[in-house]
């Protein structure tokens, strides 16, 4: 649409047929371009809208606090967290937030609010 508006197009005219034709040769293209664009960024938003209501209705609740077995802290608080984020305590750190394969553990992941004597215990 820049371009047309660089040839002296105005875009509010449906027809082109007071410009000379080898103006609308130029237009043309272009215009069938810009429909074409158009009709594919739309048919993307409704692939978009058609899922995000399918989800709505018929999509699968998460039973799990911790479904991505995420290691960091925002993984520690129940889902809606509560307004002062920790629920009134200060979280204790013991690895770092993308620690894996920890020595002892029986899962590949643990949390980095889970103390060392807790992932001993669960192996």
């Amino acid at each position: 649409m820049h371009w047309l508006g660089l040839l002296g197009i105005n875009r509010r005219y449906a027809a082109f047929g007071a410009y000379s034709p080898s103006v609308r040769a130029q237009i043309m293209p272009i215009q069938h371009f810009i429909t074409v664009a158009a009709a594919i960024t739309i048919s993307a938003q409704l692939i978009f809208l058609i899922n995000f209501i399918w989800s709505l209705w018929k999509g699968r609740t998460c039973k799990e606090e911790n479904p991505w077995h995420a290691t960091t802290l925002e993984w520690s608080v129940p889902s809606p967290p509560p307004f002062d984020n920790f629920g009134g305590r200060e979280p204790v750190v013991y690895r770092a937030a993308y620690e894996f394969s920890v020595p002892g553990a029986a899962e590949d992941y643990v949390p980095q609010h889970i103390a060392p004597e807790r992932v001993a215990k669960a192996r």
